[in-house]
Parts: C-alpha cells; sequence; structure tokens
C-alpha cells in the first residue's frame, strides 16, 4: 500500500507498508519503483 499525504507530497515522497510486514519505509517514487522491482525478483 501506498500512503500519500500533505507530508510526502511535500516532500516527493511515498510512504510504504507491505501487508503482513507492516511499514517498509518512506522513499522517493524511483526508490519505490526499484524496491517493487525486486520484490517482483523474488516471487
Amino acid at each position: 500500500m501506498l500512503i500519500v499525504g500533505e507530508k510526502e507530497a511535500e516532500s516527493g515522497t511515498v510512504a510504504v507498508r507491505k501487508q503482513g510486514e507492516g511499514d517498509a519505509g518512506e522513499m522517493t517514487v524511483a526508490g519505490f519503483i526499484n524496491y517493487f522491482k525486486q520484490l517482483l525478483k523474488e516471487e
């Protein structure tokens, strides 16, 4: 799940939550794309 609130919009980031694991941290959109690509490789 991606969270984009006021804080994230101002800083150009997204907060990431992974089901069953919780908070995966705050990252840039480019960072999230890389994170997601890595998750796809692991499956």
